[in-house]
């Protein structure tokens, strides 16, 4: 063990890359022992993610640590303890039940032999219980985090953040698009300083299959009988009646539109004469002068409530994995988009939702998007896309 021990760390003094298997298999060989650890941390912390670690991996891992923190002891001096820094790697991997326990141990110990605990291990702690819709448990360790240090600016911050979750801002979700279903319903679920009061969209069906996904986020964060509160009383709207009674709900004090952008546009004069605040996103319109007729709108309301208009940027997996990919064969320097899909070339609303720009508007906007993606994962690598044949390439 000895030996072996000594040969990795002529390795890491060497900067030659430590295979995560050999690793494992060392902190296991030593009875999972805390020094070990400590020794070879950062290497593990290099590789506990993927293309390193799958997901089966991941989960050794986790037992690994475990073992670890069961054998934990104070390793140079009063304060070099293991605990903090095994839940900093359960962060990293997105174990925060995991993390939670192990900061907990960390501030216990740091009572234990007499200090103020780490402000860093107070904060992520902090960090975590607020993830996991803790909000009130989570100001007592942000308060000990300034309690130890008052001009910490990441504990001052998230100490305001906190201070929001105890009165959250009740939103509504008009329009049961994908970005809608997909992004804002998990999201807005899981973030404790907002709360979901109604869904609504001109179908009823619609608005159904957006509160069921609404439910599903909430259960899938917070467990099914918390759940239950917090989706109590959420309002499934349809329909002009349903539009009308929303808007006449003083407690929605914000609403997340996902409807075509002309569509939008309609709504917009009558969200913000109720006085709601408005999350939309791109594109506003499809031309210059429709898009500044919009935002005309706006102006006599400016001082009442804030509308906020993204581009939603996005980095899902399949993204994060190719790029891994690439990033193995060198710097991109073009890119090639195909359709396994039949694309209607005619630049004409045909068959498109009313308002939602012609055929070509739509496949522009689309390609914008994943070129933003794949721009933000390739660290901006990607330089130039070009239609080689085809109508498009044609009509520019």
């Amino acid at each position: 063990l000895i030996a072996w021990h000594g040969a990795f760390q002529k390795l890491v003094t060497s900067s030659q890359p430590l295979d995560l298997k050999v690793l494992l298999s060392l902190l296991r060989y030593s009875g999972h022992d805390p020094d070990v650890f400590a020794t070879f941390r950062q290497e593990l912390s290099k590789q506990c993610m993927p293309p390193y670690a799958n997901i089966r991996t991941m989960a050794d891992i986790v037992q690994d640590l475990k073992r670890v923190g069961g054998n934990a002891y104070a390793l140079r001096g009063a304060q070099d303890l293991v605990s903090e820094r095994l839940a900093s790697i359960c962060m990293q991997m997105g174990k925060i039940e995991e993390a939670i326990s192990f900061y907990k141990a960390a501030v216990e110990e740091a009572g234990t032999h007499g200090y103020a605990p780490s402000v860093s291990a107070c904060v992520n702690l902090s960090q975590c219980l607020k993830s996991q819709g803790e909000p009130m448990e989570a100001i007592k360790y942000a308060d000990m985090a300034l309690k130890t240090d008052p001009s910490f600016t990441p504990a001052v911050q998230l100490r305001e953040s906190l201070e929001m979750c105890r009165q959250p801002t009740k939103v509504a979700i008009l329009g049961a698009g994908s970005w809608a279903r997909r992004e804002v319903a998990s999201l807005f679920s899981t973030d404790p300083r907002v709360r979901i009061r109604a869904v609504f969209d001109f179908g009823q069906e619609d608005s159904e299959t957006l509160a069921d996904r609404v439910r599903t986020a909430v259960g899938e964060t917070f467990g099914k009988e918390r759940a239950k509160d917090l989706v109590e009383g959420l309002q499934v709207l349809s329909g002009e009646a349903g539009l009308n009674k929303l808007l006449e709900n003083k407690e929605v004090e914000a609403c997340v539109v996902d409807f075509p952008a002309t569509l939008t546009a309609r709504l917009l004069p009558r969200l913000f004469g109720s006085k709601k605040h408005v999350l939309t996103r791109s594109p506003v319109e499809f031309s210059a002068d429709a898009a500044t007729a919009v935002l005309n709108l706006y102006r006599p309301h400016a001082h009442e409530v804030v509308w906020h208009v993204l581009e939603s940027w996005r980095h899902e997996d399949v993204f994060v994995e190719m790029c891994a990919m690439v990033g193995r064969l060198g710097t991109p320097i073009s890119l090639s988009a195909h359709s396994h899909v039949p694309l209607p070339w005619s630049n004409s609303r045909k068959g498109m939702a009313k308002g939602s720009g012609t055929n070509l508007d739509q496949l522009a906007v689309q390609l914008t998007r994943l070129l933003s993606a794949l721009s933000i994962c390739l660290h901006g690598t990607c330089v130039e896309l070009a239609a080689s044949q085809g109508p498009l390439a044609k009509e520019g």
